[in-house]
């Protein structure tokens, strides 16, 4: 049910969902297609050549522009993306471009998006006494800052490609959903709870105004990485991304060895859940070594060159 990859994910899919008018459908599967079904996650940041856009378009039916795509070309992240959209469906009409999108950080729209005007004039939009180096958190308990939130990735979902007719964004990637309280920010346990239930809300509400578009546009929810947490994911969008647990959770980090249980039984009891039934599922799969053979080994160097990294792929 899982496929392999070349890029960053692979898909599994369920079978399709029957939904109202007003809902979207999730992608297509059958049997025939799957081993065509990956996903590029691309993480450069600087625009990719049409060399490699016409690659992508040709071997990958679904793109993702991660964080911060393109600025180090000297533009905002939205217009990057739209530029390589617009070429990979020229290619390839059918390619669907997923645009990258935090939940929870400001980094991304503070210092690579077209919004950043905006999200600066309003310093008390970021939760206050806990920025980490040169990032701080949505204040998610705040409604004018999941109305700004929404109204930008509601921008972008209006943006079309005339020539296909057809929206520019199939799909909008979340990162950073939280799946109960904000442990991870250093706030008091009310806040905590507060943000957390201000994050999910947000991003229901994303998806319900997505499918009022009527254009069949998706989020896909990234960190589906417990059991308890599939009602979560299940409420708030139609696709989900098993993010790290898939395999760093497989690993142990000390030796090297891989952890065959319980982590693997926990995996598919997630996967399996009746809850993600008519549901899109992906699997994140990094391409080379997934962490670096410092943090595992003590004494190897970290691969650099193709042949290094398909010998350390061996060696996991």
């Amino acid at each position: 049910m899982i496929g392999t990859t070349a890029a960053l994910s692979a898909l599994l899919f369920l079978p399709p969902l029957t939904l109202a008018s007003s809902q979207p459908e999730i992608w297509r599967h059958s049997w025939k297609n799957v081993g065509k079904m990956l996903y590029m996650h691309g993480g450069n940041s600087s625009i990719i050549s049409d060399e490699a856009t016409f690659f992508t378009a040709n071997h990958y039916p679904i793109v993702a522009f991660s964080n911060c795509y393109g600025v180090k070309s000297g533009v905002y992240q939205e217009d990057a993306a739209m530029t390589t959209a617009r070429k990979l469906r020229e290619t390839n009409p059918d390619v669907k471009n997923v645009f990258y999108w935090k939940v929870d950080i400001d980094t991304q729209v503070k210092h690579c998006s077209n919004a950043q005007s905006v999200w600066n004039q309003h310093p008390e939009w970021v939760l206050a006494n806990v920025t980490k180096k040169d990032r701080g958190y949505y204040d998610l308990t705040n409604p004018a800052v999941r109305t700004f939130w929404k109204g930008h990735l509601l921008s972008l979902a209006y943006e079309m490609d005339k020539k296909n007719k057809k929206p520019l964004f199939d799909a909008f990637y979340m990162d950073g959903f939280s799946d109960g309280d904000a442990h991870q920010i250093s706030i008091d346990p009310e806040t905590q709870h507060e943000w957390g239930v201000g994050n999910r809300q947000m991003v229901t509400e994303m998806q319900i105004e997505l499918n009022n578009l009527g254009f069949n546009q998706l989020l896909v929810i990234n960190g589906l990485d417990a059991l308890q947490n599939v009602p979560i994911h299940a409420a708030a969008s139609p696709v989900s991304m098993v993010d790290h647990f898939a395999i760093l959770q497989f690993l142990n980090r000390k030796t090297g060895d891989w952890l065959q249980e319980p982590m693997k039984t926990l995996l598919f009891d997630t996967i399996r859940s009746p809850m993600n039934e008519n549901r899109t599922l992906l699997i994140k799969a990094w391409p080379g070594p997934i962490v670096k053979q410092k943090d595992i080994w003590p004494g190897k160097s970290q691969p650099k060159t193709p042949e290094d990294m398909r010998k350390a792929a061996q060696d996991y």
